[in-house]
This record gives C-alpha cells, structure tokens and sequence, in this order.
C-alpha cells in the first residue's frame, strides 16, 4: 500500500484542569471534520509528550476531556507505560 503524504498540519489544544486531569480540543477542518469528540491518537500522543518532557512517567494516568463545547463530552483515560500508551 502507498501511502500519499498530504502535508497537512495538525492542532490541538490542550490545557491542564488537575492532577492528570487535561481539556482537550481538536479541530480538523480540512480533513473533513469540524471538530473530533474523541481522540485517542491524540491522547497516547500526548501522554508521550508529556513523558519525553519528564512531565509524566511510567505508571502515570491521564483522564483527558474532549467534545464538551460540541455537546459530546468524551473522557479518555491514558495509562503510560514504559514503551507506550494504554487507552
């Protein structure tokens, strides 16, 4: 299979609410989609950010609100662990 790069950019907004408690926008628009409820892509993504800036470590739990301003409120749950992410 081919894969065709479409060198779109990505956005998404995140801020902290709480102890492993994160708020979590993410738009999409010109991917067809106005805003996702739900990303766990997204959230394993971050929760290696988090880790690679030693803001988290194995064993660490995420919970990441997502969708609340489009009325689908999502929560994501992320356990880190030594080499990924667990959703």
């Amino acid at each position: 299979m081919q894969i065709t790069p479409l060198n779109w950019l990505i956005t998404i907004a995140v801020t902290p609410t709480g102890a492993g408690q994160w708020h979590s926008r993410n738009p999409f628009p010109w991917g067809g989609v106005i805003e996702d409820p739900a990303t766990g892509a997204a959230a394993a993504a971050f929760a290696g950010y988090l880790a690679k800036l030693g803001r988290a470590t194995t064993g660490d739990r995420l919970t990441i609100t997502q969708g609340v301003e489009m009325g689908r409120r999502s929560h994501i749950k992320v356990e880190l662990l030594a080499t990924t992410a667990l959703i």
